[in-house]
């Protein structure tokens, strides 16, 4: 995988700058996460995590379907997003099941085992390489025995560098500008964290596609 152009810092004030309008970018990844849920077993009365909540879509989805039983926690790192989340929520009717931190994912504040299902869409394509093992560590670390995770990152049939690669890498106004995400292949260290059943799904998109990859923490 090639390096991220931006740090996390870089990152989290873009993010903070584009929140208030970021929702009218909404329909660009919503039809891959919406697949991606429909991947998902969520069951009712399930504690479900999300790692990079964006603008709150993805958690309303999760709390409509882990129902008034159910808990949703949020995490993101951009206090301008978590404002844009913490709005759509409440506005959803779900503002009683969700509950929204500002944090890393690097640092999930939850105890071991004590999470049912962890979902995170176009978060580890934008994070630096070295970090996305620390991530799904401690997405392992905070998972019930038998709980599942389903990830949603840009990414690429082959291990031929791509024309975005090229651009993302040599132009600094596309990669860390333009661009803060590329493609990463995260089913390997998946296996690697000691996640089971490791399924992916790739989705030709433009200008690069999606990978949704599944798993479950062994019991």
């Amino acid at each position: 995988m090639i390096p991220a152009a931006s740090t996390s810092k870089q990152a989290t004030r873009r993010y903070n700058r584009l929140s208030a309008v970021y929702s009218l970018n909404a329909g660009l990844g919503s039809s891959s996460s919406a697949e991606a849920l429909q991947h998902a077993i969520l069951r009712a009365g399930d504690v479900a995590l999300e790692l990079g909540v964006g603008t709150g879509r993805d958690l309303i989805r999760i709390a409509r379907r882990v129902g008034a039983t159910g808990r949703v926690i949020g995490i993101d790192m951009s206090t301008g997003m978590m404002r844009q989340a913490q709005r759509h929520v409440m506005g959803s009717g779900m503002g009683n099941r969700v509950q929204l931190h500002c944090g890393n994912a690097c640092h999930v504040p939850l105890v071991a085992r004590s999470v049912d299902f962890i979902f995170c869409s176009r978060l580890l394509d934008l994070v630096d390489t070295p970090r996305i093992p620390d991530i799904l560590a401690e997405c392992h670390r905070v998972l019930r025995p038998g709980g599942r995770i389903v990830l949603v990152h840009m990414s690429k049939q082959g291990s031929e560098r791509s024309w975005f690669e090229r651009l993302y890498i040599s132009v600094p106004w596309f990669g860390g500008g333009l661009f803060v995400s590329r493609p990463v292949c995260i089913a390997p260290l998946l296996e690697e964290t000691g996640f089971q059943f490791v399924t992916r799904v790739y989705r030709r998109e433009f200008p690069v596609g999606v990978e949704i990859v599944c798993g479950t923490k062994s019991e």
